[in-house]
Parts: structure tokens; sequence; C-alpha cells
């Protein structure tokens, strides 16, 4: 969960509480009216600056500069909700997988275009980000964020700074809630 003492709102992301309220509405919604929905499940990592002496409030201006570019990167009905850390999940209503899999390169594209700078130091970060569409008839949004999981440890194993797609429902074996 986000650290209470950060507040979610001052990098721009919901909290990871109100993520999951939406996400277990748009779910119902998209089982319901079979309507597609897929989510994004994003690791920003190695963000700390050269200098030292940035520290916490450095990392927290790359978290606000990621979560804006994926703002920026997004439709209107799209969300992010911070669930740790440099950790992020984006769901996408009303979006198939290989849509959802376009949005992520585009997040990745736009954040190899943009920089980050504080106080003249050059901060970078990695991004792997894993990409799952709902499925309507067996998962719970638990599943769903699940899937994201795993498709996020391929793309982090394969390199960083890329997309992986969930395809295999053999790999989802946990009911266990979604916990970091």
């Amino acid at each position: 969960m986000a650290d209470e003492g950060e507040g979610p709102s001052l990098i721009g992301a919901m909290s990871w509480q109100q993520f999951l309220d939406v996400a277990n509405a748009d779910t119902a919604r998209a089982k319901r009216y079979r309507n597609p929905l897929s989510c994004l499940l994003i690791e920003v990592v190695h963000f700390k600056p050269a200098d030292d002496t940035q520290g916490h409030a450095a990392e927290h201006l790359v978290l606000q500069h990621f979560v804006s570019i994926c703002k920026a990167t997004l439709r209107a009905p799209d969300y992010i909700g911070r669930i740790c850390g440099g950790e992020f999940a984006i769901m996408l209503p009303e979006t198939l997988l290989l849509q959802a899999l376009g949005v992520a390169e585009r997040i990745l594209e736009n954040l190899a275009a943009s920089t980050s700078d504080v106080s003249r130091h050059h901060l970078a970060a990695t991004t792997s980000i894993g990409v799952a569409e709902y499925d309507d008839q067996t998962w719970s949004v638990d599943q769903f964020l699940h899937a994201a999981r795993a498709a996020m440890h391929d793309a982090r194993q394969n390199g960083r700074n890329q997309a992986a797609c969930y395809l295999d429902d053999l790999q989802l074996m946990s009911d266990a809630p979604f916990v970091n």
C-alpha cells in the first residue's frame, strides 16, 4: 500500500483503496455487459539520483513525473493507482489486450522521450509493464491483478523498459488477495 504520510494525491495517482473501489465496479460492469477491460501493472525502479543528497524528495519528483507522463498518454476513462513505492496499476475500460499493449508501448515511448531533472541532476528509471485482459467468466479483481503482475515479472526478467502480456490461464494459481 502507498505510504499514508505521502498521500497519493501528492504524486497524482489514486490511493490503492480508491483504485480498488473503482476497479471492482469496472470488473462487475465488464462481467455483466461482456465489455473488454484491461489492466497494466507497472514497476518503476532504479530511480535513485546520482547525488543522494536529493534523497526522498527527488524520488518523489520522479514518481510525479512518471504519473504525469502516464496520465498524458491515457484517455479520460482510464485511471492510475499507486500500489506502493514505485508500483502502479492502470485500468483501461473498453480496451482489448492488444490495444492495452499499444498503450503500454506508448507509455514506454513517452517515458523514454521525457526527462526528469531535480536540481540539475538527471534522474533515470527503468520500467516494466505487465498487461492483462479481464476474463469475465472466472476472475476476481485480485486474480486480474495477479495476471498483470505475472506479465510484469516477465517484462522485468526479459530486460526491463518493456511490456509483456499475460496469455496463459494456467499461470493464475492464487486466490489470495492482491497484496504486495
